[in-house]
């Protein structure tokens, strides 16, 4: 374990389930504490909206040392692209292939599971866009 996965924390994400989507209402993303009360997410999310890898989220700390979300603090520029392969898809049904077809972008991302293949990537604020 490197010294900077030592300091991560977990910060949880409270959201409302939605139809067709795994049936959370919680995502524990890892983050690394930047301040008092802050820290900067360093996975990208798979199921909730509205931060993204890079983000820097305030969060409050429950009587059992849970880190629970209560607002971004200084947003990325960084833009969270979910991909769920299907067996009738061009990639068929691995997340394999969804990594090795944006990987030549430069783009990064993690898969959630073998029973739910979706896959999670983060696009980088800087990253070249065609119009």
């Amino acid at each position: 374990m490197t010294a900077a996965s030592a300091d991560r924390i977990k910060i949880w994400f409270r959201f409302v389930p939605r139809e067709g989507w795994p049936p959370h209402d919680t995502e524990g993303l890892w983050a690394l504490p930047v301040g008092e009360n802050t820290a900067q997410v360093v996975n990208v999310p798979f199921l909730q909206d509205g931060v993204a890898e890079g983000d820097v989220v305030r969060y409050v700390t429950d009587d059992d040392g849970l880190h629970w979300a209560t607002g971004r603090e200084t947003a990325s520029g960084n833009v969270v692209i979910r991909v769920l392969p299907v067996r009738a898809g061009p990639l068929g049904p691995s997340p394999r292939a969804v990594h090795e077809r944006f990987a030549p972008f430069g783009l990064g991302g993690e898969s959630f599971s073998a029973e739910l293949p979706l896959v999670a990537l983060t696009v980088p604020a800087d990253a070249p866009t065609r119009r």
